[in-house]
C-alpha cells in the first residue's frame, strides 16, 4: 500500500502532468488564458470583457516537481488593461509558485502575493 501512494505521488509530479491550458480563475475585468507547452514555453493571452486581445506575450517557464518558475511574468491583477495600457508593459517579474495536483483535470497553482491569491486553473480538456 504505501509503495502505492509513493508511486501515485510520482505520477501525478511530472512535468508532463502540468503541460496545458490554464485560466485565472476569478478575474472579474479580464479573461487571462496561460498556454504552458513543453520545452519550457508559455504563451499567455489576455482578453477585456468585450473579448478582444490586449495582451499576447511568450515566456518561458521551468518545471520542479514541487513548484514552477514564469519568467518574463505579468501580475494580472484583473486591472483594466484597456483603460491602462501601460500596465501590460510590466512584464519583468519571475514568479515561483508550487501546484496542486488533484487529478489530470485539476491542476492550480498561484501567481498573486497573498496564498490563494490570482490562482491558475486547468482549463477542462486543456490538459496534455
Amino acid at each position: 500500500m504505501v509503495v502505492l501512494v509513493v508511486l501515485s505521488s510520482c505520477f501525478w509530479r511530472r512535468e508532463s502532468e502540468v503541460v496545458g491550458v490554464f485560466a485565472l480563475a476569478g478575474a472579474v475585468n479580464t479573461f487571462d488564458t496561460l498556454y504552458l507547452k513543453p520545452g519550457g514555453v508559455y504563451e499567455r493571452l489576455v482578453y477585456n470583457l468585450k473579448r478582444e486581445r490586449v495582451l499576447r506575450y511568450k515566456g518561458k517557464w521551468e518545471y520542479y516537481p514541487d513548484r514552477i518558475i514564469l519568467h518574463s511574468w505579468f501580475l494580472n491583477l484583473d486591472r483594466d488593461l484597456v483603460k491602462f495600457p501601460e500596465l501590460a508593459a510590466d512584464t519583468g517579474l519571475v514568479v515561483s509558485t508550487g501546484f496542486d495536483v488533484f487529478s489530470i483535470d485539476t491542476v492550480t497553482f498561484c501567481t498573486g502575493y497573498l496564498p490563494d491569491e490570482h490562482c491558475y486553473k486547468r482549463v477542462r480538456g486543456g490538459g496534455r
